[in-house]
């Protein structure tokens, strides 16, 4: 009996010492202990990499809302008095997702660190710091003028494409000016391949290095009869829905995306600019309801195959911009690339899609040399850059955001006759752009100077024929004289 009595003393001076433990590590703010191995790797990563804004896409059931709430705790207790928000789609979903974690996490934590003030409808944290939940669909300008230390938006894909880009950059990235906060922006691929979380955040984040993916394969929590089954559930695993949300692909509809075959890493190339490539500035103008895209644009001539054409640089103007402020960009696109340019006899014509008194304007009043690029029907330029993407004849400088955006996520309407209209890609103008430039950029021609030879070099009838040389021929055939 005595023994028993001592081997549970023992036991309760070993969970108390653990207890003291965790609890010394909720008081650090050093929370990773309460991940699995996988959210560690991501965990660590955040903190190595230290990005202002990062970028995850996880599979589903990964446990990245459970992580995006345990780097919020974290940095509340480890900078006082400081500003912490969680924001899914909706605010119905912040309090679905945040309030039984935090009941499991309550047992955890040691007594007075974390207090829920219901009068706030928010959560106390150590020393003055503050976690508020909200959403995309509440913050519209409930929040404008506040500030906030660390941001996490969960399930960003999943957002009202529409106040996507508004509620980002216009009421939270403003909160973080003056604080130099941070912010983790987690989400599975949306459904809608134009959605601004894909065309734009994923698409810079990936950029820029700032991109990390995590697939069900990568879940330590899941065995092999629960992927299985999750591949079941989906229909199998060559279906777009376990592609899309188990591995994070981003999924194109081939009938129904413009550019079915365009990928990243085919296209996007960063070239040195050669100065005797012919160049062209081709573009688009929108007007009143669509963007203007100008688009500096070069021919890579090949003698043994058919050149690539290289897109070099862009300019994008929303509807409504004047004529003044899209000529200087054309002229700043004329001097970096037309005016450099030591291809012989280089064209320094604009070719601009614009109404006809424009370019009388344009001509005339701007002094730009501007004319009408070839238009032909609708499907015929669609299925020309088709083909010079199939032929992989299209490279992007890194500096074609907006036209990679526009190449990955162009679609068409349902029946296939025109472009889907797009808050952040407008009437897919980067794409009509690139036509005009396949159309109108000179393919004829090398323009690389005709090398010189060293006489050496030379075939043999074209060299000087030396004295000795005829000598040694003579003394070959007669022998030599005596």
């Amino acid at each position: 009996m005595d023994e028993t009595a001592e081997l549970l003393q023992l036991l309760e001076a070993e969970v108390e010492s653990q207890k003291k433990h965790k609890d010394s590590l909720w008081y650090a703010g050093d929370l990773r202990f309460l991940l699995h191995d996988a959210q560690k790797v991501i965990y660590d990563d955040f903190y190595r990499l230290n990005n202002r804004e990062t970028i995850l896409l996880c599979a589903r059931r990964f446990g990245k809302s459970f992580l995006g709430l345990i780097l919020c705790l974290e940095y509340a207790i480890k900078n006082p008095r400081t500003i912490v928000r969680f924001i899914p789609p909706e605010i119905k979903q912040a309090y679905g997702i945040c309030l039984p974690n935090m009941g499991k996490l309550e047992q955890l934590w040691p007594t007075g660190l974390i207090q829920y003030v219901s009068s706030e409808k928010a959560w106390k944290i150590g020393r003055g710091s503050w976690l508020y939940l909200g959403g995309f669909d509440s913050q519209k300008d409930a929040s404008r003028g506040s500030e906030a230390s660390f941001i996490v938006c969960d399930e960003a894909g999943f957002t009202n494409p529409e106040q996507y880009n508004y509620i980002l950059k216009s009421v939270l990235k403003p909160q973080m000016l003056t604080t130099r906060g941070k912010m983790i922006i987690l989400s599975t691929p949306s459904r809608i391949p134009s959605h601004p979380f894909m065309t734009e955040t994923v698409s810079d984040a990936k950029l820029e290095g700032r991109l990390h993916k995590y697939t069900i394969y990568d879940n330590p929590m899941l065995d092999e009869d629960q992927i299985a089954e999750a591949k079941r559930d989906c229909g199998g695993e060559d279906t777009e829905d376990f592609k899309r949300e188990y591995l994070c692909e981003v999924i194109r509809s081939a009938s129904m995306s413009v550019l079915p075959r365009y990928s990243a890493e085919r296209c996007i190339e960063n070239f040195q600019l050669d100065p005797h490539w012919y160049r062209a500035i081709i573009g688009d103008f929108g007007g009143v309801t669509d963007l203007t895209v100008i688009h500096a644009i070069a021919y890579r001539y090949r003698s043994n195959c058919d050149g690539d054409v290289m897109f070099i640089d862009e300019r994008v103007y929303d509807a409504n911009t004047t004529t003044k402020e899209i000529v200087e960009g054309i002229t700043e696109l004329h001097k970096l690339y037309i005016k450099t340019s030591k291809a012989p006899e280089q064209d320094d014509t604009a070719y601009l899609d614009c109404p006809g008194q424009l370019q009388v304007d344009l001509n005339n009043q701007h002094n730009l040399n501007v004319r009408i690029p070839i238009k032909d029907e609708f499907h015929s330029g669609v299925n020309l850059i088709n083909l010079y993407i199939n032929q992989n004849r299209i490279k992007l400088h890194p500096r074609c955001k907006f036209t990679a955006m526009s190449f990955e996520a162009a679609r068409f309407n349902d029946r296939r006759t025109d472009y889907i209209r797009n808050p952040v890609l407008g009437h897919c103008d980067a794409i009509a752009s690139a036509i005009y430039g396949i159309r109108m950029i000179c393919k004829d021609r090398d323009g690389s100077p005709i090398p010189k030879v060293n006489p050496e070099k030379a075939a043999w009838w074209k060299q000087p024929v030396q004295e000795s040389s005829r000598q040694q021929v003579a003394d070959a055939i007669y022998g030599r004289r005596k």
